[in-house]
């Protein structure tokens, strides 16, 4: 898959390294959506090499906020509350075979899961645009 996109309602109680969303993993081939110990949403790649993308704003703990991650033509866009936030070209594409999806956790098992709320997580094979970003963030 060369496009795809992420969005979730994260309601973070705590603000650690790894707060992972939604991830897909194996040992040596992941992507994951996940806030770190600064509040700030990160989407990472590792097809062999890790990249990562951060937004500029930190997210709120106690308080709901929407979060996308868009990923299209090797470059992931970040949104926050439906607005774009942060857009980090890569230089690898995800691969999927044999990888669980993970919601709420780096993988199934794993010390790094989410600490708070999750609500209304979506992963859709298709790149939204800007607008659909924006009408998912009111729903």
């Amino acid at each position: 898959m060369q496009e795809f996109t992420l969005s979730a309602w994260i309601q973070p109680q705590q603000h650690r390294e790894h707060n992972s969303v939604i991830s897909k993993v194996t040992p040596s081939r992941d992507f994951n959506l996940q806030l770190n110990v600064e509040g700030r949403l990160v989407a990472h790649i590792n097809s062999g090499v890790y990249e990562f993308a951060y937004s500029e704003r930190r997210l709120p703990l106690q308080r709901w906020s929407h979060v996308a991650a868009t990923f299209q033509n090797r470059t992931w866009k970040l949104y926050i509350q439906g607005q774009l936030d942060s857009t980090h070209p890569v230089q690898q594409v995800p691969l999927w075979q044999g990888q669980y999806l993970t919601i709420g956790n780096l993988y199934p098992g794993s010390s790094e899961g989410f600490l708070g709320n999750l609500d209304d997580v979506r992963m859709y094979a298709r790149a939204f645009n800007a607008r659909e970003i924006l009408e998912l963030s009111r729903q």
